[in-house]
């Protein structure tokens, strides 16, 4: 189950997505979230899973300088959980 959790601040603390590994038919390897539609690739697994880790890292701090994390999880597909100190998100 992907999850994704921020403090009352909009800081994601927590991030946890399944990404998935395929031979295109390039040769080329891309890693896929389909979560968060975001995807990366390289000529080997291993780099393929380092460019997506930098895409991911990328996507954080993006939509978190921006402010649009809500709006961009909730038009992916993803429930939003409210308490005091956290929000959590779920993707079904």
């Amino acid at each position: 189950m992907e999850i994704l959790t921020t403090d009352q601040h909009g800081t994601i603390t927590d991030l946890q997505v399944e990404t998935q590994l395929v031979l295109d038919d390039s040769g080329q390897y891309v890693a896929y979230c389909p979560a968060l539609e975001l995807s990366s690739y390289g000529d080997t697994e291993a780099e393929a899973r380092h460019a997506f880790n930098e895409a991911l890292t990328c996507f954080k701090q993006d939509v978190v300088q921006r402010g649009t994390l809500n709006q961009l999880l909730l038009a992916l597909g993803w429930q939003r959980h409210a308490t005091p100190a956290t929000v959590t998100y779920n993707w079904a």
